[in-house]
């Protein structure tokens, strides 16, 4: 598992972002660096590492802001993941963004009933990626 640096948990807002694909990975910490310095990334390589990092957190306050899910990952996949997320009382208050290349009407259609907050496919342009990453770091900026 890679984490923020140290090791530790992040002390503001962060996003929990799962995905195998190292260039995935590093682009998305790279734009949400660039869209909103003050939030932190967390990063996992599939859904029970991601489940492990959520179960070492000790309080409601370190919980992230977000949790972003890849749907095509080794082990724990996206859809598992998300079905663990949310029978967890302690999780399933979390929103979750299904961010993946799968384009498959059934997954899409199985996230949103399984309670992610989103389903969005992966798009391929810097100006699109970089839209979406703004909305992304919206739903970790606190409310005034």
């Amino acid at each position: 598992m890679r984490m923020k640096q140290n090791d530790e948990v992040p002390t503001g807002p962060y996003f929990l972002y799962a995905d195998d694909d190292p260039d995935d990975q590093e682009f998305f910490r790279s734009m949400v660096q660039e869209i909103e310095p003050s939030l932190s990334v967390v990063v996992v390589n599939n859904g029970l590492e991601l489940l492990q990092y959520l179960n070492n957190v000790v309080s409601k306050e370190t919980l992230p802001c977000c949790i972003i899910l890849d749907i095509n990952m080794p082990i724990w996949d996206g859809i598992r993941t998300l079905k663990a997320l949310k029978v967890d009382e302690k999780y399933k208050s979390i929103p979750v963004i299904m961010f993946t290349t799968s384009r498959s009407l059934r997954d899409n259609e199985l996230s949103l009933q399984l309670g992610a907050q989103g389903f969005i496919t992966k798009p391929v342009n810097h100006q699109d990626l970089h839209k979406l990453y703004g909305r992304f770091a919206e739903l970790c900026k606190p409310s005034p």
